[in-house]
């Protein structure tokens, strides 16, 4: 993939078969029925678009990561990759 992250089959695939699983303990979710988790404001969970309910629970997974709260070694592992910080072209000055 010339460094770009992606997926590619060794071999033909029959439609629908799953080439990934990521178990839901592992994974960040929101969708529009998440319910408001006990640590968040529900004026604010509930106003929130999908970004930044999955903003709030990266930041309370990097929360419990500091504090050591219960997080479990996959999503500890999967924490660590993440860069520490990143920039975007709307912050660039050229």
């Amino acid at each position: 993939f010339n460094g770009i992250r992606g997926v590619e089959a060794m071999e033909p695939l029959e439609s629908g078969t799953r080439v990934l699983a990521v178990p839901a303990p592992n994974a960040l979710q929101v969708t529009p029925d998440s319910p408001c988790p006990r640590w968040a404001d529900p004026v604010v969970w509930r106003s929130a678009a999908w970004d930044l309910r999955l903003a709030l629970l990266l930041l309370r997974v990097k929360q419990q990561a500091a504090r050591a709260e219960g997080l479990n070694e996959a999503r500890a592992a999967w924490l660590d990759l993440l860069p520490q910080s990143f920039d975007t072209p709307i912050h660039w000055t050229d």
